[in-house]
């Protein structure tokens, strides 16, 4: 029986080490797997993410106050998915970075992918890779996230009720300076990290 040869022409194989966030990531240092960087680059997006909305709900008056339905503090859908979903999934980003290329190379190893299928393997792996390094597949998510994502919130997830992020009049939801930063940069930024 002849020996498998293995992956040798993709060596490393990673499904988060490409497009818009991994270049911006990477070009301000925040990208690797050490612990350090990997906590630096989470607190940089609560920074950005979180923080602000804090803020400019304390600034409004609206952090902890009863004078709206929902002050933020109380809002634990929104803090839950900032404080532990957005942290969670950016830290797994490196734990699937870790695992993903010896997994691969365990499809030739144990003959799931025989020797024959090997060009067919790492063709399929060198699409995916272009696919996840793709620039234009950012922007069409980046623009799905500023249609469909914010219609979505609006028809569905904005509370039918005056809140931190803004008041109801009529049908018509008036957003405070939180609630900009909110609707068109932190759920933007949610969205698009679990999109991608």
């Amino acid at each position: 029986m002849s020996e498998t040869k293995g992956l040798p022409e993709s060596p490393h194989f990673s499904l988060v080490s490409g497009g818009l966030l991994f270049q911006l990531s990477r070009n301000t240092h925040l990208w690797g797997d050490e612990p350090r960087l990997v906590f630096r680059r989470v607190l940089v997006v609560l920074c950005l993410v979180w923080l602000p909305l804090l803020v400019l709900s304390a600034f409004a008056g609206s952090a902890l106050s009863d004078a709206v339905s929902v002050p933020f503090l109380h809002d634990f859908d929104v803090n839950i998915r900032f404080l532990i979903a957005l942290p969670v999934l950016l830290a797994a980003e490196v734990g699937v970075d870790r695992s993903i290329s010896p997994s691969l190379q365990r499809f030739v190893t144990r003959r799931i992918v025989l020797e024959e299928d090997l060009p067919a393997f790492r063709a399929a792996m060198h699409s995916v890779s272009r696919l996840c390094n793709s620039f234009v597949i950012d922007i069409g998510l980046i623009i799905i996230v500023y249609t469909a994502g914010h219609w979505l919130w609006l028809r569905r997830v904005a509370l039918g009720e005056s809140a931190w992020y803004g008041s109801l009049q009529g049908t018509h939801l008036h957003l405070t300076a939180a609630g900009y930063w909110y609707v068109f940069f932190s759920v933007a930024v949610f969205r698009f990290v679990v999109a991608r």
